[in-house]
């Protein structure tokens, strides 16, 4: 009986000790997985070589402002990934460099209380993919932050040519001018 026991004993050790060092492992990875901000990235690839990263859930938090940084590990930071910050309910202010270009489906759908969308470059803005229409910040009727200047009577730039589907809907937007060289505004930009 008593070697039943050690034997029990000794396989519990083992379990725990292969606990221990699947956490060890986990704690290292994140290191370089997730950043100091939390946010998660995911390493864009090219001929084998990491060109950008995108950003995935926000794991373990759910701020109030969500600021996505420019670079991660020195490379751009370009997509935010589908679903990506689906149901983080308690956000309200969302800080976007300008060097995202991608923003992948329902990134921002569920997140009800995001009525501030803050981005330092319009022209960059009118040139990322929306996969859809919960993939813009703006679906519950956010207000847009140029450069921290609260924006009613939106003045596109001189250099676009397009806006993209579904880059405002649903934002607190008034009024929008647009100069002559827009060549196509696609469904549900302004809607």
């Amino acid at each position: 009986m008593f070697d039943k026991i050690g034997n029990k004993r000794k396989l519990f050790i083992a379990l725990l000790d292969i606990i221990a060092l699947f956490v060890c492992a986990l704690s290292l990875s994140s290191c370089s997985l997730f950043g100091s901000s939390g946010l998660r990235y995911k390493a864009i690839e090219e001929d084998g070589e990491v060109v950008g990263y995108s950003v995935e859930k926000n794991i373990g938090t759910n701020p109030k402002t969500l600021t996505i940084p420019a670079e991660h590990n020195g490379k751009p930071v370009t997509k935010i990934e589908r679903f990506g910050f689906n149901y983080c309910t308690n956000i309200e202010n969302v800080v976007l460099p300008d060097t995202i270009t991608e923003i992948g489906w329902d990134a921002f759908a569920n997140c009800q209380k995001l009525k501030k969308v803050y981005i330092s470059d319009l022209t960059a803005w009118c040139n990322i993919s929306f996969e859809g229409d919960w993939a813009t910040p703006f679906c519950y009727g956010a207000d847009l932050y140029l450069n921290n200047e609260l924006v009613k009577d939106l003045v596109i730039p001189d250099d676009i040519t397009k806006i993209p589907m579904y880059a405002f809907q649903g934002s607190n937007i008034s009024s929008v001018t647009l100069p002559s060289g827009v060549e196509r505004i696609y469904y549900g930009a302004f809607t």
